[in-house]
């Protein structure tokens, strides 16, 4: 073989390498990268049941339900008060707007 031929064998061998040797790297990567997915998985799923699992004993608790029903009904209260406040503001200013159109008849 001619000097030359060999040049370009060894220069088509070191590519060769060289691809090689980063389809390794990213292959290893690539692994790597799934199995910290397959955790974050597994602890995510983890984490969920034992909050359905919280939830369901929540379901069942008494005294949260009286809490809610509270709550419930302190809002509607508070909401029954704020129409209660608007309707008295809107009969005060129809008397108002009334007791003015009196007094331009008369």
């Amino acid at each position: 073989m001619t000097t030359a031929m060999q040049i370009v064998q060894i220069i088509f061998q070191s590519v060769a390498i060289i691809f090689m040797i980063c389809f390794m790297f990213i292959g290893i990567w690539s692994f790597i990268a799934f199995l910290k997915m397959l955790k974050n998985q597994r602890i995510q799923t983890f984490l969920l049941e034992k909050i359905n699992k919280i939830e369901a004993g929540f379901k069942d608790n008494i005294l949260l339900k009286r809490y809610s029903n509270y709550l419930s009904y302190s809002k509607i209260s508070a909401d029954l008060e704020q129409l209660k406040d608007s309707l008295k503001r809107k009969n005060n200013l129809t008397s108002n707007n009334l007791s003015i159109g009196q007094q331009l008849i008369i």
